[in-house]
């Protein structure tokens, strides 16, 4: 093979469900609507409470009625706010986007052609459904180049292919959700030392990035295979 581009991909994922994930809104109001409706209810209440008091007596009493209203409704705003601030801080943290991504490979050699052998291996350990940013996740193929080493060194490398680590039908993942990826990647060489891997995903909301990468060792000759 003369392209080092050709891959075949195996794909594997624990949802059948492709429909779009809901906008950001709706997802805020169905998750707070509780602490929501309970400061609506108890500002009605206050309200309701104040203008009857001020109707049924005379208007000095009204006006220190309304005053000790003021004071306490300003009272529960300040203590709301605290315990509203602090459900954000918490409830954002608990649904904070959270991935692990893994990465290995190997490489195989078919009647003298080699081959990558790619798993990928996508977790979300949040509480949050995570939608992919389309087309900006990346999986680089790194060939190491031999040089003589007169110190220690890191051995330097040369970009070879990026492909898309994801299936096109994998647009989100749910929480607890795993989706597992296999590429088949033809190299036109045999490598003099090996390759590295790079896998990187992003998301669309706020653009979080997780990145991974491992080392594929040259094969030994016993990693050959003869077809047929």
């Amino acid at each position: 093979m003369d392209n080092p581009s050709e891959t075949t991909d195996e794909r594997t994922t624990t949802h059948s469900n492709t429909e779009a994930p809901e906008p950001d809104a709706v997802n805020f109001l169905r998750e707070n609507s509780i602490p929501i409706a309970g400061v609506l209810l108890v500002s009605l209440s206050m309200c309701l409470f104040l203008h009857y008091a001020a109707s049924g007596g005379d208007r000095g009493k009204a006006k220190d009625l309304a005053e000790i209203t003021n004071n306490l409704i300003q009272s529960i705003a300040i203590i709301v706010g605290g315990g509203w601030a602090l459900f954000i801080f918490s409830r954002g943290r608990q649904f904070k986007e959270s991935l692990v991504p893994t990465l290995s490979g190997r490489i195989v050699v078919i009647d003298g052609q080699t081959f990558i052998v790619v798993n990928t291996e996508i977790q979300n350990v949040g509480q949050s459904k995570i939608k992919f940013l389309v087309g900006a996740s990346t999986l680089v193929v790194y060939e190491y180049i031999k040089t003589s080493v007169p110190q220690v060194i890191s051995m330097p490398d040369k970009m070879l292919k990026q492909f898309d680590p994801l299936h096109k039908d994998d647009v989100y993942i749910e929480p607890n959700e795993i989706i597992y990826n296999t590429k088949f990647v033809a190299i036109p060489n045999p490598p003099d030392l090996g390759f590295r891997l790079e896998l990187k995903i992003i998301s669309e909301r706020k653009s979080y990035t997780w990145r991974t990468a491992c080392m594929v060792e040259k094969c030994s000759p016993s990693a050959s295979i003869k077809a047929g």
